[in-house]
């Protein structure tokens, strides 16, 4: 059978059928080209095509079309070489978006680091205000420092809320209270308009009406001695306080130790 090559064989079938025209006519070089030589160009391109590996190299190229990376080809020895991204072209596809308010927010390409600065003092400061409502007194804030500041009621604040009717008068700018009696009542029918009551205990108080002075006295001695008395073995008399029979009295402190040691009868 007549071995037939064409234009649409692919790469398997045309080694198969130069395989079989080598086996018919021998070698390259025992042919008789002279009459056979369409044969013989068409067997020898074939030879060619497929015994040279430097043939087929160069009949491929490799195009890197940019990006990260590279793809190289080496047509002396066949091998495609493709390199990964480096570090700083993986670096340079990350970005930081500070959008603003409190602290920043800010990228480093050449090391690949991200940084957050928290909000500084006076950014805090910021969000701070005070109000002064009114009233006495006074409350401010100072952003630059931070210090919120109160001031008590002034002196004429304090007096402002103070008034005075009938025979008072009040004087705000001084704080004076006076008198004024309409009545023109005299020294001795003043007098008779104050009372002092003496609710009992020890010493006494009392007002004279004629004088206008107020007196108190304080506890007599029998006042005070009527808040203390005897009890075994102790008597008390005139404020006396004695030992009625031979009796060991001792006095001691919150430690232990000893104040007073008596022992016997008689006045203490």
């Amino acid at each position: 059978m007549a071995t037939t090559l064409n234009i649409t064989d692919n790469f398997t079938e045309l080694v198969s059928k130069f395989n079989e025209l080598s086996a018919g006519v021998g070698t390259i070089t025992g042919l008789d080209i002279e009459g056979e030589s369409d044969l013989a160009n068409i067997i020898t391109s074939i030879y060619a095509l497929i015994d040279s590996d430097t043939d087929f190299r160069s009949k491929i190229s490799v195009t890197d079309a940019g990006g990260d990376g590279s793809l190289s080809y080496s047509s002396s020895t066949g091998v495609i070489t493709y390199t990964g991204p480096s570090a700083s072209e993986s670096r340079a596809h990350f970005q930081a978006l500070d959008l603003g308010g409190d602290g920043s927010f800010a990228y480093d390409s050449s090391t690949g680091n991200f940084s957050y600065t928290g909000p500084s003092a006076s950014e805090v400061r910021a969000h701070i205000s005070v109000t002064d409502a009114g009233g006495d007194g006074s409350l401010s804030y100072n952003s630059g420092t931070g210090v919120i500041t109160y001031t008590g009621p002034s002196a004429s604040e304090v007096r402002a809320h103070f008034s005075a009717t009938g025979d008072l008068s009040y004087n705000s700018s001084t704080g004076e209270f006076s008198f004024s009696d309409s009545a023109q009542r005299t020294d001795s029918e003043i007098r008779g308009l104050i009372s002092v009551t003496d609710a009992g205990g020890d010493g006494s108080l009392s007002y004279n009406s004629s004088t206008g002075a107020i007196t108190y006295t304080g506890p007599s001695a029998g006042e005070v001695r009527a808040h203390f008395s005897a009890g075994d073995g102790i008597a008390i008399s005139s404020g006396s306080i004695a030992l009625e029979t031979p009796t060991r009295f001792r006095l001691f402190d919150s430690t232990g130790a000893t104040l007073l040691d008596l022992y016997g009868a008689g006045s203490l």
